[in-house]
């Protein structure tokens, strides 16, 4: 039978090769439940590999899903940022044009005081140094009057730098006054925003570093004020070394 078999044919190769005709029954059972079992573990690898497939393309939706919400929340961030940007610069021009509005106004209402209390002073001022002199020619000596010369002196020399600390507080105090709400609407906004997404700390720390500032110059305003209080000292100590003296002038004019 083995001799009829054509040897072309690649069944009968097959058949050849496994000797086909010399297995029997029992063979052939494990040589099938072999091939079942091969059969079930490659179909169970399949039913793995396409289930973590699956696994895969719900993780890929969900994290398109998260990536769409990242670029709005993005988009969302530019254009409160352009936002804030523009009223930060609505504020600059807002402050500049004020700072030239308020100056001429303080400066017209300050020369109209200053020219009410020109008079006064000048009649003090005289009074102070006819009492002075009077003193002077009754100890002997210029010291008294060399005194007050000194300090009219100083006084007037440091007039300039009065205005200056003056007209720095009054811009300072107006600057503070606006950027107040401005500076509380920014911590709000970067609350909401550091809630909702992370990558644009950079905008916030800008707008920490505004409030920096805007924290430095009320320190600065501070020192102004120390100033203002230490040249306010220094004043109504003359007025009072002008009005301690006018007691000898009017016992001169009796």
């Amino acid at each position: 039978m083995s001799e009829n078999i054509n040897c072309t044919d690649p069944e009968n190769k097959i058949k050849r090769n496994l000797n086909l005709d010399i297995l029997t029954f029992m063979q052939l059972d494990v040589m099938a439940t072999w091939l079942t079992n091969e059969t079930n573990e490659l179909y169970r690898e399949f039913l793995n590999k396409t289930q973590f497939v699956r696994e895969q393309e719900v993780a890929i939706s969900a994290n398109e899903t998260e990536l769409q919400k990242l670029l709005a929340n993005i988009k969302r961030l530019e254009k409160i940022s352009a936002e804030v940007t523009f009223e930060i610069k609505q504020w600059d021009r807002l402050l500049d044009k004020s700072c030239e509005t308020v100056k001429p106004k303080l400066g017209k209402y300050y020369q109209e005081k200053l020219k009410k209390l020109i008079p006064y002073i000048v009649e003090k001022g005289r009074g102070a140094y006819e009492s002075v002199r009077y003193i002077s020619r009754q100890t002997g000596g210029e010291q008294p009057l060399s005194n007050l010369k000194q300090i009219f002196k100083d006084y007037r020399l440091g007039k300039g730098e009065r205005d200056k600390w003056l007209e720095m507080l009054l811009s300072t105090e107006f600057a503070l006054s606006n950027l107040k709400d401005l500076s509380d609407d920014v911590r709000e906004l970067q609350k909401c925003v550091e809630l909702s997404s992370s990558p644009y700390k950079i905008i916030f720390q800008i707008l920490d570093y505004q409030r920096e500032v805007l924290c430095n110059t009320e320190k600065n305003l501070d020192l102004m004020l120390d100033k203002i209080e230490y040249v306010t000292e220094l004043h109504s100590r003359l007025l009072k070394a002008i009005v301690k003296d006018e007691k000898p002038c009017l016992t001169v004019n009796e």
